[in-house]
């Protein structure tokens, strides 16, 4: 074999080291940039569900609100489709007897659902001989299910 050969086989067995250097190189990454855009991906859908979440939250709240305004002025209300600010919200109210009241509002977004309850209790004063009814917020908490 002459010095020119083997110069020529050492030059072919280096382009070959060089090219599966490169390739695993390549491969290493396309993997970290794949995964990279996936984790990226995966926050955003993140962030929209917290976004929808909290949303949802404030309108229910929001409702309850106005439900409980809404009590104090009419013994009578029990509640039904509210629209508040542009939300629009389910909410009962549920008689518990001898002045108690159980407000439950709940609205859904997308696919994100919250509900809030608010307990209440309605008394009857007399103030210069006349009756005046106060009502109180007696627990607020928010459902899950």
């Amino acid at each position: 074999m002459s010095r020119q050969q083997s110069s020529v086989d050492t030059i072919r067995e280096r382009g070959a080291v060089a090219l599966v250097t490169m390739l695993v190189l390549m491969a290493t990454a396309l993997a970290l940039i794949t995964g990279l855009t996936l984790l990226g991906v995966s926050e955003a859908s993140l962030g929209t569900l917290r976004s929808r979440s909290s949303q949802a939250l404030f309108s229910a709240e929001a409702c309850v609100e106005e439900a409980l305004l809404r009590v104090a002025r009419d013994a009578g209300y029990t509640g039904g489709t509210l629209n508040v600010g542009g939300i629009s919200c389910s909410v009962t109210v549920l008689d518990l007897g001898f002045g108690a009241r159980r407000i439950t509002g709940e609205e859904t977004i997308s696919t994100v659902k919250r509900r809030i309850q608010a307990d209440t209790q309605t008394t009857t004063l007399t103030l210069s001989g006349r009756p005046v009814q106060d009502t109180t917020m007696t627990a607020w908490k928010e459902l899950t299910e």
